[in-house]
């Protein structure tokens, strides 16, 4: 039958992309970058490496995708989605820093934590980390700078609610009181400078 895709065959149910990166994540947390291995991951999905070989040439090219993946739902989709709904910039500040407050979000600073080790010993993940540090970070700049904060200010002001935001994600499990720290935090970050 031409002009029909080969099916991709395993010994419950077809595997997408998504499964396989869900996947490693898991490993990546519980294991380290060093345990997401073909054979490991067919092992948790419970496929055959034919499996893996419909949608990967190897494992470089798999991690790689798998660091795409993640820089393109963290941060990227996050991005577009904010910058889609909230046309006010306060508004999306909020939004922003109330992130760790979702509740998949233990388990995507868990997967983050994992990424910034991985990426202190690989050039390939400390490109992709830099990366999403940079489109992070500029646009916590964009809303400064919409609030009307000079170049400067909102450049200082970026980098403290982006610091924010990730040690929240460390430390929120032991936040008792996350509505009043994302006040005060918002207030501070959206004080006139002196």
């Amino acid at each position: 039958m031409s002009g029909e895709t080969p099916v991709e065959t395993s010994r419950k149910t077809a595997r997408t992309k998504a499964d396989w990166f869900s996947a490693a994540e898991d490993v990546l947390v519980a294991e380290g970058v060093e345990a997401i291995r073909i054979d490991h991951l067919c092992q948790q999905l419970d496929v055959t490496k034919g499996s893996f070989y419909w949608h990967f040439p190897n494992r470089a090219a798999f991690l790689s995708a798998f660091l795409a993946d993640w820089r393109e739902r963290t941060t990227l989709n996050v991005i577009e989605m904010l910058s889609q709904q909230e046309r006010d910039p306060e508004t999306r500040l909020v939004r922003l820093l109330s992130l760790p407050d979702r509740p998949k979000a233990p388990k995507a600073a868990q997967v983050e934590q994992s990424l910034r080790a991985w990426a202190r010993t690989d050039a390939t993940a400390q490109e992709a980390l830099a990366d999403v540090d940079q489109r992070r970070l500029m646009f916590f700049r964009e809303i400064f700078a919409e609030l009307g904060f000079t170049a400067d200010e909102a450049d200082r002001r970026a980098r403290l609610a982006y610091t924010l935001m990730l040690g929240d994600t460390v430390l929120r499990s032991s936040t008792k009181d996350a509505g009043a720290v994302l006040s005060d935090a918002v207030s501070l970050l959206l004080a006139q400078p002196k």
